[in-house]
């Protein structure tokens, strides 16, 4: 046995540090610990552990990773998708910290690192109250409490716009995220604590950041020197989309020319002749590259040269004519928003060629208007990135696994990185065997579908809401599980505003507050994973949870034509739709499973599920397959589910009322 999993064994054992400190042992964090130990210090340089809810597992790998580079003085970097979980993470290195100085009279530096546009910039939020009052917006008390908590705190404090929200919860007036945070422009030292934590993120042991900014890290220095470093990667199943996020940008001309309108307008004499070149310029391509629209999207690495040099042609004008402009502009329009924007602009146009991504033309569905695309190849590009210069990375996550099959595999997984799984080092998946109670409810069999013709039915509208109106009558809190913020505006309106509605550009937090002092419901898109509120005793603060349909993404074109394209390249006769399709639902069955995982945090909570889709009855093998997705011990669960029609439960013929008693 190695020193590492002697020290850890010694740690999560039943008579080990932690229950000798007053914290409890479980077999399976035990477990987990020790597998992630056999990966840290494995050979091979991928590896895949799945661990539920209740398996302990964010203390597990954060001890592992502190005594490790206490050990070894190897760093790791921890990398989550979600800030909240990463937050998380956070409240747990003063335990990490006790554990290995405890065991190895070493005190281990850690250090987190997020992207820039979540620090203020005080600068920034003086130059907008300079605009504002030109406006005419009367600046209040709370305005002023902002710049001063911005100064302050940027000095000596966090510098995070998430703390203000958290403690005085909206923006005043006229003041949004993207006008007073930082920018790849923000002078230097505009934030100590953004330099600080940029400082400490290149040289510290641990370091906790996120996907986007791992991503980042494969193609700059943001943490320092990654040879023969260890990512692990938290809530790895969502790798992908960070990746897709970065990644797949596309920016529409028409854009160019309404954000150039946008400066011409900021401008107190409302003329420049640079700002109108371009804006004429970016009109004058659009009506050109629309020749170029068969139908679908344009990747260059499917088209002939005579196209891409025409679009290149195309970029290389506007960008000289919106270089001219911004530079003629500055003195005028430094720091507003819309100048800002034109600069990124700029940015990513003066990077289309770079190797990193698959370059081409996305046309917009209905009016056809024509973007320059950049996509991304995959994560596989990034991991292999790392992978090459002597990093290894363990993906773990309570769905890192393949959804919907009784045996444990990780081909999704291996298939997204590009890697045979039997290539893969330590694969595992642990779950508590009793942790948490769920009993659900899913509706009758003469419900309709959600969807009608394109349109979202309203019978089945009517009973998401009677569904929640039952819920908010019979439960303190219910928690609801929307899909879009579209869904929350309209749940409502038919609800008449009764209840916290987690609504686009609000803060979350404010609301949450609202739902533990009022109960009620909270209805919100954003806390499928990654939230998970307790009451300020530690209690559960809610005991019943409402999915309003299953989560599947909308079908992306782009995505799609990237993939038929790579298969016609490779001569494969294989399905695009077939394995573009396989791939969306093992996405919904994961968010689904994550959603269903906000009900259960801790080992004495118990929760009523009520899923109001009704695709949940219709198809036997979607049905298995997403009861197959969640820890076994609700497997069963979900498939013995008891009908619900919005008002009375039906009773299955497998129970007897003896059975539903207590809870029907």
């Amino acid at each position: 046995m190695s020193k590492l999993k002697e020290l850890t064994s010694h740690v999560f054992s039943p008579d080990g540090w932690l229950i000798e400190n007053g914290y409890r042992h479980t077999d399976v964090q035990l477990a987990y610990a020790l597998s992630v130990c056999d990966a840290i210090e494995h050979s091979k340089q991928i590896h895949a552990i799945s661990a539920d809810t209740g398996v302990g597992k964010t203390l597990a790998y954060l001890v592992v990773s502190a005594l490790y580079n206490a050990l070894n003085n190897k760093r790791v970097v921890i990398a989550t998708h979600s800030i909240e979980l990463l937050r998380q993470i956070e409240k747990d290195i003063p335990i990490a910290n006790r554990i290995t100085e405890a065991l190895t009279d070493t005190t281990v530096p850690f250090s987190t690192r997020i992207g820039k546009q979540h620090y203020l910039d005080p600068d920034r939020i003086e130059l907008l109250y300079v605009n504002l009052v030109d406006e005419g917006v009367e600046l209040t008390r709370k305005h002023h409490e902002l710049l001063s908590w911005a100064k302050t705190s940027a000095l000596t404090g966090s510098g995070l716009i998430s703390d203000w929200r958290q403690s005085f919860g909206a923006l005043p007036t006229g003041v949004t995220e993207e006008a007073i945070c930082l920018t790849k422009y923000s002078l230097d030292g505009a934030n100590n604590a953004e330099s600080r934590s940029s400082a400490n993120a290149k040289v510290a042991g641990i370091v906790i950041t996120t996907h986007a900014m791992m991503i980042n890290a494969a193609f700059t220095d943001v943490l320092g020197n990654i040879g023969d470093i260890t990512f692990l990667i938290d809530e790895g199943d969502k790798f992908e989309n960070a990746a897709e996020l970065i990644g797949n940008v596309f920016i529409p001309v028409k854009r160019i020319a309404s954000i150039a309108k946008t400066c011409l307008s900021n401008l107190k004499s409302k003329k420049s002749k640079s700002l109108s070149a371009l804006i004429n310029l970016a009109y004058e391509y659009d009506n050109a590259l629309r020749d170029m629209d068969t139908g679908k999207d344009i990747h260059f690495k499917h088209v002939g040269n005579e196209q891409i040099k025409q679009v290149e042609h195309c970029v290389s004008e506007i960008v000289q004519s919106m270089s001219v402009a911004l530079k003629s502009s500055k003195r005028a329009l430094a720091n507003m928003t819309a100048f800002n924007e034109l600069q990124l602009i700029n940015d990513f146009l003066l990077s289309f060629n770079k190797n990193i991504s698959l370059r081409g033309l996305h046309f917009s569905k209905k009016r056809r208007n024509p973007a320059f695309l950049r996509f991304f190849q995959s994560p596989a590009a990034v991991i292999h990135r790392h992978l090459e210069k002597g990093a290894s990375a363990i993906f773990t996550s309570a769905t890192i696994r393949d959804m919907g099959r009784s045996e444990i595999s990780f081909s999704f997984l291996a298939s997204t990185l590009m890697v045979a799984e039997s290539d893969m080092g330590v694969k595992a998946s642990f779950s508590p065997r009793q942790y948490g109670d769920l009993q659900f409810f899913v509706p009758d069999n003469e419900l309709p579908n959600p969807y009608q013709h394109g349109e979202v039915n309203s019978l089945w509208r009517r009973y998401v809401t009677d569904v929640i109106r039952y819920t908010q009558s019979r439960y303190e809190r219910v928690l609801v599980l929307a899909t879009s913020f579209d869904e929350v505006d309209a749940l409502s309106i038919l609800l008449k505003g009764h209840g916290a509605f987690h609504k686009q550009g609000t803060g979350l937090a404010p609301l949450v507050a609202q739902w533990e002092k009022n109960g009620g419901i909270l209805v919100s898109p954003s806390v499928w994973e990654g939230f998970s509120p307790r009451l300020s005793n530690g209690s559960q603060m809610f005991s019943s949870l409402v999915i309003t349909k299953l989560p599947f993404s909308v079908p992306c074109e782009l995505k799609l034509g990237e993939l038929r394209g790579r298969l016609a390249s490779q001569g494969s006769h294989y399905s695009a739709e077939a394995i573009y399709y396989k791939n969306l639902t093992q996405v919904a069955m994961r968010r689904f499973c994550q959603g269903i995982g906000r009900a259960i945090r801790a080992e004495t909570d118990q929760c009523d599920i009520y899923i109001c889709d009704p695709r949940i009855l219709g198809n036997i093998k979607l049905k298995q397959g997403f009861a197959k997705a969640l820890p076994k011990r609700f497997e069963v669960k979900l498939e013995d589910a008891c009908q619900f029609d919005g008002k009375v439960s039906i009773e299955k013929a497998a129970k007897t009322m003896d059975e539903l008693e207590g809870w029907v």
